[in-house]
């Protein structure tokens, strides 16, 4: 479900958070960056038919000011390690940051629900977007996504 957030300021990861690839990532210095942020967990099968999805958004705006940042929060102890976590990244490719999220305050403090869950943040750090679910590729709601992506990067 595509909804618009009420403008809100993007919750900060927290200090001594553990990021398990990329640096460390402020959201309250976006640095005139638009920032993809999407919740899952490795075990999830609607997280992983999002994949496709992520690395397409790496390629197509590749050079634009857009950051995909991954927030990795297990439904399962199983899911949790790091190494399991980096062993599915490193399957899958993915080059963007990634935080951990065992204790899941991370997911309290963004007030998330699901898996997967994809927020749009604005240049100025707000919360302007979320997607609920799978999102998948050459669909109608991805280009509505997409479109909400080009509109922020559009902005100044």
């Amino acid at each position: 479900m595509l909804r618009r957030d009420d403008a809100r300021r993007a919750p900060e990861f927290p200090k001594g958070a553990t990021w398990v690839q990329g640096e460390p990532v402020k959201l309250a210095d976006p640095k005139g960056q638009v920032t993809v942020v999407h919740f899952w967990t490795n075990g999830c099968i609607n997280c992983v038919r999002n994949y496709p999805l992520y690395r397409a958004w790496g390629e197509r705006y590749k050079g634009k000011p857009l950051r995909i940042v991954g927030v990795h929060t297990p439904e399962f102890a199983s899911e949790a390690p790091a190494d399991t976590v980096k062993a599915k990244l490193a399957d899958n490719t993915f080059t963007f940051p990634v935080v951990l999220d065992t204790d899941k305050a991370i997911r309290r403090a963004w007030e998330n629900q699901f898996w997967p869950c994809i927020y749009l943040v604005d240049k100025a750090g707000t919360v302007r977007h979320r997607w609920e679910g799978e999102l998948h590729l050459t669909t109608p709601d991805e280009a509505t996504f997409a479109g909400h992506i080009a509109a922020l990067l559009a902005e100044k």
